[in-house]
């Protein structure tokens, strides 16, 4: 098993983010505040520790102000077997691929900042915080 491809949506400064990973080894390289740091915490709240001690949970400030929707995070798995395929779960047809996606609920900034322009299902429904789910 291995992580082919991490998507994430509203997740700080990652607004629309989808990268591919490689078999192996995958190196990320780039400027400062060019968002690797949170390309990690993303890996880190999508992966289960091996230890089994988390250290990394999802916060409120983590969904980016302006992420409508709140914030998606998923992570796509390939190569896993039939034993494997349990967890992450894999649907029917899905070939050796399994997905975990976990969703934050929109930013307690977001009606404060842009209340009249807003919207989005969350805002007019009046939730604005609250527990990731996934």
């Amino acid at each position: 098993m291995y992580l082919g491809r991490v998507r994430a949506k509203g997740f700080k400064s990652l607004l629309d983010m989808d990268v591919p990973l490689r078999q192996g080894v995958t190196v990320v390289v780039g400027e400062n505040n060019a968002g690797k740091s949170n390309f990690i915490d993303v890996l880190r709240l999508l992966t289960d520790p091996l230890d089994g001690r988390r250290s990394r949970w999802w916060e409120a400030e983590d969904v980016h102000p302006w992420a409508e929707s709140g914030a998606e995070l998923t992570a796509v798995y390939g190569g896993l077997t039939p034993a494997e395929a349990g967890h992450p779960p894999a649907g029917p047809g899905a070939g050796g691929r399994g997905t975990r996606t976990l969703r934050g609920p929109p930013s307690p900034l977001h009606r404060a900042v842009h209340p009249a322009a807003c919207r989005c299902p969350a805002a007019a429904s009046g939730v604005v915080g609250g527990p990731a789910t996934g």
